[in-house]
């Protein structure tokens, strides 16, 4: 009788659980901002094992790591919720839960006030935070930007959006979230995305702060391997097909961690109420920019004052992307330059930005330009 008794608990524990899973998806809704999610998105679906992605994927890849066993833990992306919050909280504190995820990072106290987690090895940014910070001039000069912007406008920062398109361990979006901004963040890659989430556990009023998606931006709707390399493993780059029937490998020293979605980003912000919100956007996905501002035309005209954003002219072409309409479509909307390998504001001409290999840029549009 002990026994059964047991085991009716453990089944009523478990089904209690399902519950809690079912009720932060399709009841309990993100406090800020609202906005249309892309119809055809569906669920998110924690993928642990191969049989748990669409059949169309080819069994071949190796999809590692497998951090969530069994589906025991609702999607990252539900960690904004109000509800429930301390239920997730204590499943990613869980080894046996995340596959033994957090003995490979630290935690590390930033420069601007805040925990992150990085790994302990085989990740530049990682090494970077560990040693003292990560891009800490470049988050500086965009959050004074977006700080000056908020100010000329009588904002509180409270009421401005800052928007991280590639949040890698989210260097920019709790960086921001630390200074008081409502973020916007989107990152594809699963383990960055629990890297995160664990810090929003630590940390409570990001909860409030922080919308964490956890999809690709492109310029269409697709279906992407994501993969890095081992001795980069947070630095996610994505291979996009709408037939994944098709034979590919990623390239040598690379593996394939996840397979993710990718929607346009005008699918996902299109709400005139946010868009005249956001102060700031940092675009960081490693050749997927100019597919991203395709899909995004819309928003990157809505006159967003400060955009930096990196433009690698062999990772561009690689992923499919034309560099030169990138730079047209930032000159046409408005913006004007500073990079890394020009120094000083510039007018922007596409030809001859294309030609100088830009990297790191940030865009100032015209309404704000001094």
């Amino acid at each position: 009788m002990e026994g059964r008794s047991f085991a009716t608990k453990r089944v009523a524990l478990l089904l209690s659980f399902i519950v809690a899973c079912v009720f932060l998806f399709f009841v309990v809704r993100p406090p800020m901002p609202s906005f249309e999610r892309p119809k055809t998105q569906g669920k998110f679906i924690i993928k642990p094992e191969t049989k748990s992605v669409p059949k169309s994927i080819p069994k071949s890849i190796p999809y590692t790591p497998k951090p969530l066993p069994d589906n025991k833990l609702c999607s990252p992306s539900q960690i904004h919720q109000k509800q429930r919050v301390q239920d997730y909280c204590k499943l990613l504190l869980s080894e046996e839960i995340t596959g033994g995820l957090f003995s490979q990072t630290t935690k590390v106290d930033t420069q601007n006030g805040h925990p992150i987690y990085a790994y302990k090895s085989g990740d530049i940014v990682s090494e970077h935070l560990i040693r003292g910070g990560w891009e800490q001039r470049e988050f500086m000069a965009l959050l004074k930007s977006a700080e000056k912007w908020a100010t000329k406008k009588g904002f509180k920062n409270e009421e401005v959006i800052f928007v991280d398109i590639g949040a890698n361990l989210g260097v920019y979006t709790l960086g921001f979230a630390e200074k008081g901004f409502s973020v916007i963040s989107f990152e594809a890659g699963l383990v960055n995305n629990i890297l995160i989430n664990r810090v929003l556990c630590d940390v409570p009023e990001f909860q409030e702060r922080i919308t964490l998606y956890d999809f690709g931006l492109g310029h269409e709707e697709s279906i992407c391997s994501f993969f890095s390399h081992d001795i980069n493993k947070a630095d996610g780059h994505l291979h996009c097909s709408t037939d994944f029937d098709e034979v590919w490998k990623p390239p040598a020293g690379y593996i394939v961690r996840d397979v993710v979605k990718v929607f346009r980003l005008d699918d996902v912000i299109n709400d005139p109420a946010v868009l005249s919100k956001i102060g700031a956007v940092k675009m960081d996905t490693e050749g997927y920019e100019a597919l991203i501002v395709e899909g995004g035309k819309n928003f990157f005209n809505s006159k967003i004052p400060y955009i930096f954003s990196e433009a690698q002219p062999g990772m561009t072409t690689e992923k499919g992307g034309n560099l030169l309409e990138y730079w047209k479509t930032m000159k046409d909307a408005g913006y004007f330059a500073t990079c890394e390998r020009t120094g000083g504001v510039k007018e922007i001409d596409p030809a001859a930005f294309v030609a100088a290999g830009h990297y790191d840029c940030l865009l100032i549009h015209e309404s704000v330009k001094e």
